[in-house]
């Protein structure tokens, strides 16, 4: 997003302004929004408007919703930093991506089954998407077909969204259907090559699938219809077993919801095997868990279509992403709703920006909710966001209107939150900021001559950091040789694995100027240490603790760790101090054997 200065005058009436006015103009009137502006209410009347499998489908998370609390945890950890008096009345908040001109940084994410919420959803959905001139990205498991969702938006832009069959014939009729309807791109969902443990819809024993619900790309599709063809007739001739279905109430009524949504006569359909075996074959091939990054690379040749990866939370998937010649990447978990206890969507993005480099787009979905969270993930390495169960509970509520208003405040509050210029650095509510260490640009050299390549664009920082005899005197009692700093210290500050766990080292700012790092290192299942090291010149000022308390608290509320511990030099009454401010108890202290450069080998331990 660019914001341009403007010569003194009125003010300009961006999307922000119009849509303020729109609502108070009709409050004039007596009249209030039919869709709640804030996403609380926006959300418990939604739920009053859905059935409860439709309710436990879109709301639902995996396990106890530990990732989905964690998306909305690590947006409300990062704050802005608002700058006044700018000088400029209007914002420009459109983006290029993929070599489209967008209004806003704002796409739809594919939602399957949305018609548990509303029939026609697809087409309502894509209808509001392109009033607003929003991408949206066509569900696989949509239950329009592409070509009616295509008619509806006309000229809006459109991408869809792929799950990679078994059947690799039926992968190309998708991937040639989508080409023709006029898709911009192509998004191959990776984190649902199985679904996940869903508690909301296994107490209910409600899958939509299996009611039809949500299988519309596939009974429109030529090649599905095929193999479904041929499994109705090898059952006819006695090679595909029989039907043994306990005829119940429940019974009856999925025969009907799966003919009622399957193409063709109602009446037709009830009598018809075809509709019931459409069901059947579409839960058989509809993903395939084992599909590999080899196989994924076979659609540059498929398609003449940009794709994107979506799914992806871990800086080396997005690095092998861009290795087989995806166009972008979704970062996503799914909206929690794959695997309990993963990353936030939004701690895993700038690994995942750094790891592509600046000019890849990179696209983050899961917990968006307003438009200072759009502000929040851009400032954090996205180049736009996907927006998904928001504009689910607006056609709850209204249908294609609830749709667009839900886009439309989200777009207003984005507008008027870019009004203050703002820094979104993690966390910039306290004085300084931490940033993951990450590999630096290509051909970076800042080593003595023989020692191995650096590791990170501030590795001379780091260096310099350890030589420091003060920082190191309740460490090791002596300043670190570069060549040991870089051959053993910097490849353990940089471990990737440690991403995925949501745990590592960040560096911190004060402003513009490195003054350390603290680290959360993963020592047992449910278990991290907690460390920190600054410069001498940011001792004394409540950095440390400011900075390891916002640590500790990512540790429980977002990683979801049992025990945090740290370890100081008995001595260090500056450390102790530090963890008795941060709430950590002491535990014991021991002596440590055998000859040590440090003036007192006594350590405590705290937890």
């Amino acid at each position: 997003m660019q914001e341009e200065p403007q010569a003194p005058g009125p003010a300009h009436a961006g999307p922000g302004r119009t849509r303020q006015s729109l609502v108070y103009r009709a409050g004039v009137l007596g009249s209030r929004p039919t869709v709640p502006t804030d996403f609380a209410e926006l959300e418990r009347r939604a739920q009053a408007e859905m059935s409860p499998r439709a309710w436990a489908y879109v709301a639902g998370a995996a396990g106890e919703g530990t990732t989905a609390r964690a998306n909305r945890v690590a947006f409300e950890r990062h704050r802005i930093v608002p700058r006044m008096l700018p000088g400029r009345v209007s914002r420009d908040l459109s983006v290029e991506l993929l070599g489209r001109r967008l209004p806003a940084p704002v796409l739809l994410a594919p939602v399957g089954a949305a018609g548990l919420v509303r029939r026609d959803s697809d087409t309502a959905i894509g209808a509001a998407a392109a009033e607003l001139g929003l991408p949206y990205i066509l569900s696989n498991q949509g239950c329009s077909p592409m070509e009616d969702v295509a008619a509806a938006m006309a000229s809006g832009p459109r991408w869809f969204q792929l799950y990679w069959s078994t059947d690799e014939p039926l992968v190309d009729s998708l991937l040639a259907r989508a080409e023709a309807s006029g898709a911009e791109a192509v998004v191959v969902t990776l984190d649902t090559t199985m679904l996940g443990w869903r508690p909301q819809d296994l107490n209910l024993g409600s899958l939509p699938f299996s009611q039809g619900i949500g299988i519309a790309q596939y009974t429109s599709d030529p090649r599905f219809q095929e193999i479904v063809a041929e499994r109705v007739a090898a059952k006819a001739a006695g090679n595909g077993g029989s039907d043994d279905v306990k005829v119940t109430l429940g019974a009856l009524r999925s025969l009907l919801s799966i003919s009622r949504e399957h193409p063709g006569d109602l009446r037709t359909n009830l009598r018809s095997p075809v509709p019931r075996a459409a069901v059947e074959t579409f839960l058989d091939i509809y993903s395939n868990p084992g599909l590999t990054w080899d196989r994924l690379a076979t659609l540059r040749d498929r398609t003449s279509l940009p794709f994107l990866v979506k799914g992806v939370l871990h800086p080396d998937d997005a690095a092998r992403a861009v290795e087989i010649g995806a166009s972008g990447i979704v970062v996503s978990n799914h909206g929690g709703r794959q695997v309990d206890g993963a990353i936030a969507s939004l701690d895993a993005l700038p690994a995942v920006r750094s790891a592509v480099g600046p000019d890849l787009p990179v696209v983050l979905d899961s917990g968006v909710r307003t438009g200072s969270d759009v502000v929040k993930a851009l400032a954090l390495g996205a180049d736009a966001v996907a927006i998904g169960r928001p504009y689910v509970y607006g056609l709850a509520l209204a249908g294609r209107d609830g749709v667009r208003d839900v886009l439309a405040n989200i777009v207003a509050e984005l507008d008027l939150t870019m009004a203050c210029p703002a820094s979104a650095r993690w966390p910039s509510s306290v004085r300084s900021c931490w940033r993951r260490h990450r590999d630096g640009p290509a051909g970076s050299d800042h080593r003595p001559a023989g020692a191995a390549p650096a590791v990170g664009d501030e590795s001379d920082l780091l260096v310099e950091l350890d030589g420091d005899p003060a920082v190191m005197a309740h460490l090791t009692g002596r300043a670190t040789p570069a060549e040991e700093a870089i051959e053993v210290w910097l490849p353990q500050r940089t471990d990737p694995a440690h991403d995925a766990l949501g745990l590592g080292y960040w560096s911190a700012y004060e402003g513009d100027e490195f003054v350390g790092w603290l680290c959360l290192t993963p020592t047992a299942d449910g278990e991290a240490e907690l460390g920190y090291r600054l410069r001498q010149r940011a001792w004394g000022r409540g950095l440390a603790s400011e900075g390891a308390a916002r640590l500790v608290q990512h540790g429980f509320e977002t990683v979801r760790l049992q025990r945090i511990w740290a370890e100081t030099m008995a001595v260090n009454a500056r450390s102790r101090a530090v963890l008795e401010r941060i709430g950590l108890r002491h535990a014991r202290t021991r002596c440590a054997s055998g000859p040590t450069p440090c003036p007192a080998p006594s350590s405590a331990r705290w937890s």
